[in-house]
């Protein structure tokens, strides 16, 4: 009995021991599996961030391209409308002068 109470005494420890290491490979390994899931979560959302900033950029240019073609239709319903106005003025001064001249022209008349 003494020298069953001498082994268990002497293999208690070493089953310890070989529990704590079992333990600590466990641990090391739920270590290591977390750390490779947060740099793929980190990656993933690195990858989203560039994913979000590119559509913000194509949105953004998107709009650029919106008000452009706005502002160049604008200039040129601008451009019409003073052309129209022009021609406009144009053709009232034309109907004045002729106005102008059949005038004259009859004034002229009225004095031979």
């Amino acid at each position: 009995m003494k020298y069953l109470l001498i082994a268990v005494l002497v293999a208690v420890p070493i089953f310890a021991e070989c529990s704590w290491r079992s333990d600590a490979r466990r641990a090391s390994a739920d270590a290591r599996r977390e750390a490779a899931q947060a740099r793929l979560q980190i990656r993933q959302a690195a990858d989203e961030a560039r994913r979000e900033a590119r559509r913000s950029m194509r949105d953004m240019a998107s709009d650029l391209r919106r008000e452009r073609m706005q502002w160049a239709r604008e200039a040129r319903e601008a451009r019409t409308g003073w052309a129209r106005e022009a021609r406009q003025a144009a053709q009232e001064a034309l109907e004045s002068a002729r106005e102008m001249s059949r005038q004259m022209r009859e004034m002229g008349r009225s004095f031979r």
